[in-house]
C-alpha cells in the first residue's frame, strides 16, 4: 500500500470539509414549494382511483361512428 503523504491527505481532508459545507449551504438556501407534496398527492389519488365511464356504450343495433376515417 502507497504511503499518501501528509500534505496530500490535508489537502484531501480540506477539499472534503469545503464540500460537505457547500451542500449544507445549499440545502439550507432550498424554499420548498409545496410542489413536489401537490405532485405526490396527485400521484397518490391517481393510483388509487377508479373511473366509472359516463355513458352506456351504445346499443348493438346501431353502428358506432367514428370521428377519424378508416385506414385503406
Amino acid at each position: 500500500m502507497a504511503k499518501i503523504s501528509e500534505e496530500r491527505r490535508l489537502q484531501d481532508l480540506r477539499y472534503l470539509r469545503e464540500e460537505i459545507e457547500r451542500e449544507e449551504r445549499a440545502k439550507s438556501q432550498i424554499i420548498p414549494d409545496g410542489t413536489e407534496k401537490d405532485f405526490r398527492d396527485l400521484l397518490d389519488f391517481a393510483c388509487t382511483t377508479t373511473v366509472e365511464p359516463a355513458a352506456s356504450p351504445a346499443p348493438p343495433d346501431k353502428p358506432r361512428s367514428e370521428s377519424a376515417p378508416k385506414a385503406e
